[in-house]
């Protein structure tokens, strides 16, 4: 559960993917956006954004509640760099 500890929203939520496929120990998670979120500590309309972004670059495959991750060393990758949607406060 040390994925919820990453500071940043993409990051969070690759991990918590990662984590997901691994317990159940297949590539295709039968969850819904929302428990996506509740899961990684996001809201649903960040997840969608993620998610799409994840889709575009072929990491995952999205589906009416599912989603299948094609590529896992991408998504390792990208919880590993500085993510893109981090906030700034002024």
């Amino acid at each position: 559960m040390s994925d919820l500890l990453l500071p940043a929203s993409e990051q969070r939520l690759a991990a918590t993917l990662l984590r997901l496929v691994a317990a159940q120990d297949t590539p295709r998670l039968r969850i819904s956006q929302s428990e996506l979120g509740a899961t990684a500590n996001v809201s649903r309309n960040v997840v969608s954004r993620i998610l799409g972004r994840f889709s575009r670059k072929g990491w995952v495959e999205l589906g009416y509640g599912c989603v299948e991750v094609r590529d896992a060393a991408a998504l390792t990758a990208s919880f590993r760099a500085p993510a893109e949607d981090t906030f700034h406060y002024k």
